[in-house]
């Protein structure tokens, strides 16, 4: 690629054979076409890019809370690239062409320097698909810490991975309160669904999320 300043190239834009120009802000930028190829992708290849749609799906899906979650990360490297990344580097399993989500490893969300976990958190599922979890709100911090970590608000999802949907809880209860519900939707019946939690507070701090462990929604 090459860049021409003050008008070499103005005005002109577009593609003439395997150059392409483009103009802005008083710049013009030339780049080569990439040469086609006839040669097949070799087997990594192949499985790099099906690693990264499956991660690339699952990002699109979930922007709004994940965005939320590693929005720690807003220099070079933005909130969706950052949890990319991580997915990419940490959470995937299997071998060609059988890869998937090792679903105890997916992060939500990444502590900057904020808020710790509640290690008390358990998940579990009521009759009518009604998903309940409970922390200890005094089990990591003293009192003092208290007064400002009673105003996080929890953060929930949970996954279903039969169908590969999610239901979310953005800015649910708060802290102190120690517990949580709400009703799943009919159609995870009888699925296997993973439970993800994480607390951010009034600042934009956030904890680690927490992998509850995976639950079957009853009738």
């Amino acid at each position: 690629m090459a860049t021409t300043e003050n008008g070499l190239l103005r005005g002109l834009r577009g593609s003439v054979g395997p150059v392409v120009v483009s103009n802005g802000d008083g710049v013009s930028i030339v780049r080569i076409k990439p040469k086609k190829t006839t040669k097949a992708p070799q087997q990594s290849q192949i499985d790099q890019r099906a690693n990264f749609k499956m991660v690339s799906d699952f990002v699109t899906q979930h922007q709004k809370l994940l965005k939320i979650g590693f929005q720690a990360y807003q220099g070079a490297v933005k909130p969706l690239n950052a949890v990319s990344s991580y997915l990419l580097k940490n959470a995937i399993i299997g071998t060609s062409p059988n890869y998937e989500f090792d679903f105890t490893k997916v992060k939500l969300s990444k502590d900057g320097g904020g808020l710790l976990q509640e290690f008390y958190a358990s998940a579990a599922v009521a009759t009518g698909s009604v998903l309940n979890i409970t922390w200890d709100p005094k089990g990591l911090y003293n009192d003092a810490d208290l007064i400002e970590r009673n105003l996080d608000s929890a953060y929930v999802m949970a996954y279903d991975e039969v169908k590969g949907v999610s239901v979310q809880l953005l800015d649910g209860p708060t802290r102190d309160k120690g517990e949580l519900s709400f009703r799943m939707p009919r159609a995870f019946i009888g699925d296997k669904t993973h439970v993800y939690f994480f607390f951010v507070s009034v600042d934009g701090k956030v904890s680690n999320t927490q992998y509850l462990g995976s639950v079957v929604p009853l009738t």
